[in-house]
């Protein structure tokens, strides 16, 4: 007996094929649009911006703090070898102009210890004869030292100009101003008010500090005139 087919009955969908879709059309894929494009780089690039801004910020503040800590640890060096040898240690801030950059004023850029060496005379003339204890530090990381007397009440004038008995300092001329610590302790920096030095960056005195301001970056430095203890804020 011959089966009958059947009529009008919809096949079995368990029977298809898996993974055919035969009723879905060609895959169509949408790409970005210009517009959507150019919204992503300008988001890259403000970020970029950002971290760079940010980056640039942290070094010049970690220069700031380790010319700092550095300045510190030398006047610390200058008492002890007052102590040590017996005799006065002269700390001398140097002033002079710097060529390499475009903006070469005088300013104060390096420091070094000394100590008299000897006296000549020259008919009526005493001629004093310093020797370096030191070499020549000359602040590093674009970082100066402040020279307004509200900051840096050790680096008010008047300023010494060098003379024919001190030590050469790598630069054509300079003028110094300095202080003393004696084997004591004790300083002659002046008893009556706080001595105080300030270090910035260079780009911020270029550009002009208004009165009595400070830029974002920059770190003070107390000495104690009777002891010579130094400070960092």
């Amino acid at each position: 007996m011959t089966a009958k087919r059947a009529v009008g009955v919809a096949p079995d969908p368990a029977r298809r094929r898996p993974g055919i879709n035969r009723a879905a059309g060609p895959s169509r894929r949408r790409g970005f649009s210009l517009v959507e494009l150019l919204v992503v780089i300008a988001i890259v690039a403000l970020i970029f911006s950002l971290v760079a801004t940010g980056i640039t910020s942290s070094l010049q503040t970690q220069a700031v703090t380790a010319a700092a800590e550095r300045l510190r640890a030398e006047i610390n060096h200058a008492a002890l070898l007052a102590q040590t040898d017996n005799r006065a240690v002269e700390f001398r801030f140097y002033r002079y102009s710097d060529p390499a950059l475009p903006d070469d004023s005088p300013t104060f850029r390096g420091y070094q210890l000394v100590v008299l060496d000897r006296v000549e005379t020259q008919g009526q003339t005493v001629v004093p004869h310093y020797a370096p204890l030191t070499s020549q530090h000359r602040l590093e990381g674009g970082v100066v030292l402040l020279e307004d007397p509200q900051f840096s009440t050790i680096l008010r004038p008047p300023y010494t100009t060098r003379a024919a008995g001190d030590p050469d300092f790598g630069v054509e001329s300079y003028e110094y101003v300095s202080f003393q610590l004696r084997p004591d302790g004790s300083t002659t920096l002046p008893k009556d008010e706080p001595a105080c030095l300030t270090l910035i960056q260079e780009r911020a005195r270029v550009a002009g500090l208004a009165d009595g301001t400070l830029p974002d970056d920059y770190r003070s430095l107390t000495v104690n005139p009777f002891n010579g203890r130094v400070r960092i804020y």
